[in-house]
């Protein structure tokens, strides 16, 4: 009898720890639509006072715009199944319409692949350089959004880093070109 009730309350223990672990939130299907994106930047972060320059040159984001960060810190995102290192947005309460996401994540070639096989292939590289991966950023873009996947030059990420961002911000005012 003891073992059937040790049995019991060690699969309820379990279940409970189960149910409070952090659940991940796919993030690939905000790349579809603008509305849901800027939700998920409303829901999911929020603002932070600007960097100085001194700390934007060992920022991983860089030169990039932004100025919101998640809320919470245990929330854990994936990007087509794939778990998100860090992850950063630029909202402007006033200009509604505009925002930016960026993800940063561990990609192979063939998670690249995949990406084309979602969204179609890059408009900035011909299908041959695509695959031969000769390539330094890649570039998608409809009526809504535009999306970049480029290699992340973060020194603690390795070259299988990508930074992935969406934005329907013209690029020159989101890399800060004047």
């Amino acid at each position: 009898m003891r073992y059937y009730l040790f049995i019991f309350l060690n699969y309820f223990s379990f279940v409970a720890i189960a149910q409070s672990a952090p659940k991940k939130m796919e993030l690939s299907k905000l790349f579809i639509n603008n509305k849901e994106a800027i939700g998920f930047i409303e829901s999911h972060f929020k603002k932070v006072a600007p960097l100085t320059i001194i700390e934007r040159i060992n920022h991983p984001m860089d030169h990039l715009l932004f100025n919101m960060v998640k809320k919470n810190s245990e929330e854990q995102f994936t990007f087509f199944g794939k778990p998100i290192d860090f992850i950063y947005a630029f909202y402007d309460d006033k200009i509604k319409d505009e925002f930016a996401i960026y993800l940063m994540l561990y990609l192979k070639h063939e998670d690249l692949l995949m990406l084309s096989k979602e969204w179609g292939f890059p408009k900035n590289v011909s299908k041959e350089d695509f695959l031969g991966r000769d390539y330094t950023s890649l570039f998608w873009g409809n009526a809504s959004a535009e999306i970049v996947v480029g290699r992340s030059f973060v020194y603690e990420y390795g070259s299988d880093h990508y930074r992935v961002q969406l934005s329907n911000i013209e690029l020159s005012r989101l890399y800060g070109i004047k």
